[in-house]
């Protein structure tokens, strides 16, 4: 399979198409729990629980998609279902979950786009579709 370059991904938030997406960066990394005892010569880990981020950079757009500003400053966020396809030409490669998302950052400088960075972390149990 070719390399993909990141203008191909896609990502929806509550079975909407997040539009004027310019950044994905998907973390799932595992805590590593040591477990070295007397006469061992090296450490040795037993593996831990995981742990799931995506982030999420758009411009902004206030004609455009709102679902994930709306949901991150909700007075009472409701988990919302997830897709991110790195390669939309790809159906069956591709991560989900249920989960919440916050508004990290808002803005821009005068002679910049108006962007957006947001952070999607799971309320349930997510996972990786890939055949």
């Amino acid at each position: 399979m070719p390399t993909i370059r990141g203008r191909d991904a896609y990502l929806y938030w509550a079975a909407a198409y997040v539009t004027e997406g310019m950044a994905i960066s998907l973390k799932a990394d595992r805590n590593m729990i040591e477990d070295t005892s007397f006469g061992d010569t090296n450490k040795t880990f037993q593996t831990g629980l995981s742990d799931f981020s995506l982030d999420v950079g758009r411009h902004y757009d206030q004609g455009g998609f709102l679902g994930m500003e709306n949901d991150s400053i909700a007075a009472d966020p409701t988990a919302r279902i997830f897709y991110m396809y790195p390669n939309r030409n790809v159906a069956t490669d591709y991560w989900y979950g249920l989960g919440y998302v916050s508004l990290n950052s808002q803005g821009g400088g005068l002679a910049d786009l108006f962007d957006e960075q947001y952070t999607i972390r799971p309320a349930d149990q997510w996972g990786h579709q890939a055949l």
